[in-house]
């Protein structure tokens, strides 16, 4: 169904991905016009994060093995688990481990990043061997706030599990910044100074 030249209808990332089909190219979110209703965002990642790739980041000086883990909603970890081993081919020095995260606060059903709660990041990945830091995507928090929807606050997951949290912001660079061990403001340099 097309009408002069957009798509009237665009499936979710969720539907592609339950129905374990690839996500469409590109050009067919006409511009990403539904991000917010969680159509494309999958696709727009990927992208963003190969582009960085194959542009690099700047003079990125491998220093010793990185271990970091992210933490995640079950809907995106097969493709955070696919980009993760394309930044790690590209960057042998750094090491990620994606861990999907029941949602066992809101039930089972509930499978993106954004309605993960604190308690249920605490008590399945206590325990764990989780490497230098952990990294949550910056929708799991409440906009604007370091807290999650359960009222529990970075700092005190941190506490809980002992590791740094590291917030990664919803793009592709700063995903490859976060593995790699560059802050935003980090790479925003390198790339300012190229």
């Amino acid at each position: 169904m097309e009408h002069a030249g957009t798509h009237l209808v665009h499936a979710s990332d969720e539907w592609y991905i339950l129905a374990g089909r690839e996500f469409p190219a590109e050009e067919r979110y006409d511009g990403y016009l539904q991000l917010e209703n969680g159509v494309g965002m999958m696709r727009l990642l990927i992208e963003q994060v190969r582009e960085t790739l194959r542009d690099g980041m700047g003079s990125i000086q491998p220093g010793p093995d990185r271990h970091v883990t992210i933490a995640t909603g079950l809907l995106a970890a097969p493709t955070l688990k696919q980009l993760v081993s394309e930044i790690t081919a590209v960057y042998p020095f750094a090491h990620a481990n994606v861990i999907p995260i029941r949602n066992d606060f809101f039930g089972e059903l509930i499978t993106v990043s954004g309605l993960i709660t604190g308690q249920d990041l605490i008590r399945q990945l206590q325990g764990k061997d989780l490497g230098e830091r952990l990294l949550i995507p910056v929708n799991m928090l409440r906009s604007q706030e370091k807290v999650f929807l359960d009222d529990r606050t970075v700092e005190q997951i941190e506490e809980a599990l002992q590791i740094k949290i590291v917030i990664v912001e919803s793009d592709g660079r700063s995903l490859v910044a976060a593995v790699c061990g560059l802050s935003a403001p980090d790479w925003r340099e390198k790339e300012h100074n190229r």
